[in-house]
């Protein structure tokens, strides 16, 4: 996997950016927790109308597969997932995770993808499943974070990301 030099600062922002960010940051922060995938999804412009930019930092390939995307779908992905993360429990309680929902507004969480890579599917010829969907694995279960004060620096993630050289 190639290296992508992004640095979120230097992408074109649409007018009020900031301000649409501000708006979605305070309703998911202050929801019950039961609600915060409602927010997330009703504020989900903030993220989709970054596609066009995201797409020129890697010319129009996708940041996972590197196939180029003319004529395809795509998508804005969230690296770090931003409404659960699959198979995930608390040791303690048991709680499956609540997804980065912290993260589900930085630009720095973002990656342009084809839907292949993004999206859960399944081969009907094989029945394999892919995509990334909601899939976060790491290799220490003990360094992930569930709360925005925990330091996801630490996480070790398993899946390429070509931001990491």
């Amino acid at each position: 996997m190639r290296h992508v030099s992004y640095k979120a600062v230097d992408i074109k922002y649409p007018q009020n950016w900031n301000n649409q960010v501000a708006v979605a940051r305070l309703a998911v922060e202050t929801a019950k927790p039961n609600k915060r995938s409602e927010i997330i999804e009703k504020y989900q412009n903030v993220w989709a109308c970054l596609k066009s930019e995201l797409a020129k930092v890697f010319y129009g390939k996708c940041w996972y597969t590197e196939a180029p995307q003319a004529g395809t779908d795509t998508d804005v992905d969230h690296f770090r997932p931003k409404k659960a993360v699959k198979g995930v429990k608390n040791p303690a309680t048991r709680a499956p995770h609540p997804g980065y929902w912290w993260q589900a507004f930085d630009p720095t969480n973002f990656r342009y993808s084809c839907i292949v890579a993004n999206r859960r599917r399944r081969d009907l010829e094989t029945g394999r499943v892919g995509g990334k969907a909601d899939d976060f694995p790491l290799w220490e279960e003990k360094k992930r974070a569930w709360k925005p004060q925990d330091d996801c620096n630490k996480e070790q993630q398993l899946q390429l990301t070509p931001l990491n050289r």
